[in-house]
């Protein structure tokens, strides 16, 4: 007797729930390393903007700031070509306050954050006086022209102007740097004597700070311009003692420079030819044998 044959195993469709989940199994593969090339892809993104874009915003700043120093520069440049021509008209000195438009990198736009440009009146001064009579008085000068940053990831960098010298300061770097020298000179004319020659700077005008668009222009005028000349008297002729005193808010950088400046570029003796000290905020460069004193002096008006 021959039984009927039924469907065995091996020919038995598999059920609908079971075909189902079969035919999804690569599309979940799919679904899953989807999600993790995007979530990997996240991650490094996250990572370059956590390290990229600060190190791109520094690098912008840093720029706006080497751009301050040059205006600066120029500032100062043109100031003392007002002072030595006499010129009497207005003079215009362009500052960059704020870096410029930061381009679009990796969907991050806008600018960069600037700083404020201000005048004070008041702060910086020096006088050059008679070192054996500290009343006499023969020049001097106040007032300072400043730019502070405001900056993100660069350190802060604030420039000033101030006695006809450009001092940059930086947080967590220098204690600050003369980064342009007042136009001091000091020398042995060609009878022999010893000649000072020295700026006495007085910046005038409304003080406060300046921020808000790309750059704003200082504007300069020279009111009174004077060259006085002190020589051929007997104390002069026997030889003088001069004492520059400059009070700042860098001290250290105005020490640090006559220092430098006396021993080194006019050749002369420490303790014998001329002593610096430094107190408090107060510097004096004392020079002795001086025959010859010239004082180029003036009053300015600033505007910002």
């Amino acid at each position: 007797m021959t039984r009927p044959r039924g469907p065995t195993n091996r020919h038995r469709r598999p059920s609908a729930p079971l075909r189902t989940l079969r035919r999804s199994e690569p599309a979940v593969a799919g679904v899953i390393a989807a999600t993790m090339v995007v979530a990997l892809l996240g991650i490094i993104i996250a990572s370059m903007y956590a390290i990229s874009v600060p190190v791109w915003l520094k690098n912008t700043e840093n720029h706006h700031m080497r751009q301050v120093g040059t205006d600066f520069t120029r500032m100062r440049n043109g100031l003392q070509e007002q002072v030595t021509n006499g010129n009497s008209f207005s003079v215009g000195h362009t500052i960059t306050l704020r870096a410029d438009p930061a381009e679009s990198w990796m969907g991050v736009t806008g600018h960069v954050v600037g700083g404020v440009v201000g005048l004070d009146t008041s702060g910086e001064s020096q006088e050059i006086i008679a070192g054996a009579t500290p009343a006499d008085v023969y020049a001097a000068a106040k007032g300072a022209i400043f730019f502070t940053s405001r900056n993100q990831q660069y350190p802060a960098v604030q420039y000033v102007y101030e006695n006809g010298a450009i001092i940059r300061w930086q947080d967590n770097g220098d204690n600050g740097t003369m980064f342009s020298a007042p136009p001091i000179d000091l020398f042995n004319d060609t009878s022999g004597r010893r000649t000072l020659v020295y700026p006495a700077y007085s910046l005038l005008g409304d003080p406060g700070t300046f921020t808000g668009p790309k750059s704003t222009v200082v504007l300069t005028t020279v009111r009174v311009s004077v060259v006085g000349e002190f020589s051929n008297v007997p104390d002069f002729d026997a030889g003088k003692q001069i004492n520059i005193t400059i009070t700042s808010d860098f001290p250290q950088v105005w020490e640090e420079f006559f220092r430098r400046y006396l021993q080194e570029e006019a050749a002369l003796i420490p303790a014998v030819d001329f002593n610096v000290t430094r107190s408090g905020s107060t510097v004096v460069a004392s020079i002795e044998g001086v025959n010859r004193l010239q004082l180029s002096s003036a009053v300015i008006d600033v505007d910002i």
